[in-house]
């Protein structure tokens, strides 16, 4: 998909507008389906970052990583594993 039909993608485009563009565009109606639904899970997993951010230092300094919580650990596997969960 060229980057200008993925700019159209990117809005948030109600079923109406795919339509418009599978008949104008000549693009799979699948493949548009399957980029919505891949940006509105992008989307999901971005708005769960923002409810849990990293964790901040606090304290004196020690060595190793900080330890993240559960549901950072989770939108982690989301981000990283989308295919396998959709």
């Amino acid at each position: 998909m060229k980057k200008s039909q993925r700019d159209f993608l990117i809005k948030g485009l109600s079923l109406n507008t795919l339509t418009l563009l599978y008949l104008i565009k000549g693009l799979s109606l699948n493949t548009l389906l399957l980029y919505s639904t891949l940006l509105r899970y992008e989307r999901i997993v971005r708005a769960g970052y923002a409810q849990n951010p990293a964790a901040a230092a606090h304290g004196p300094k020690r060595r190793g990583r900080r330890q993240q919580s559960k549901a950072r650990n989770l939108l982690d596997r989301f981000r990283d594993h989308p295919n396998e969960i959709l």
